[in-house]
């Protein structure tokens, strides 16, 4: 087993949350974000309760909680990002009504709570992923790919 990591001074080094590798990360919660599109439109309206929309209002907050959770997990909004753009992708086909008549997500309470109101907590709860270092618009100071530099480096002698 592997002991805790140290930095050169031997002393312990904050530990960095998970990342997934870089596209194949990405490829796997947009393939969730697929999967929750299609089970939560076919889902999202089953009637337990005298018709109260508990089951969109339970998707609602599912959907807010994995957008949340992948961008904890890898350290990144992207992550969240590229699972909601892909719900919605998904998703928004169901809303719209064909030719013949058919529709997933039906134009009623329980289609607005779970299609606009998953859309918009799931927006807040990427949003509020925390980042992992100062933003490189607000930092001053740059080098070249917007890497600050060390103390002293780059600036005359004197």
């Amino acid at each position: 087993m592997d002991g805790p990591v140290v930095d050169e001074h031997g002393g312990a080094a904050p530990r960095t949350p998970w990342e997934a590798p870089g596209w194949a990360g990405m490829v796997v919660f947009a393939l969730l974000g697929v999967v929750l599109a299609v089970v939560g439109g076919f889902f999202h309206n089953v009637s337990l309760l005298a018709g109260l929309p508990i089951p969109a209002a339970a998707w609602m907050l599912l959907l807010a909680g994995l957008a949340h959770a992948a961008g904890r997990l890898t350290g990144r909004q992207s992550a969240s990002f590229a699972l909601i753009l892909v719900w919605a992708a998904v998703s928004l086909p169901f809303a719209n009504p064909r030719a013949e008549g058919d529709l997933i997500i039906a134009p009623n309470l329980d289609g607005y709570l779970y299609f606009y109101g998953g859309f918009v907590a799931m927006l807040i709860a990427a949003v509020l992923v925390p980042s992992r270092g100062p933003s490189w618009l607000l930092s001053s100071k740059l080098v070249g790919g917007g890497v600050r530099a060390p103390h002293g480096v780059g600036r005359p002698p004197g």
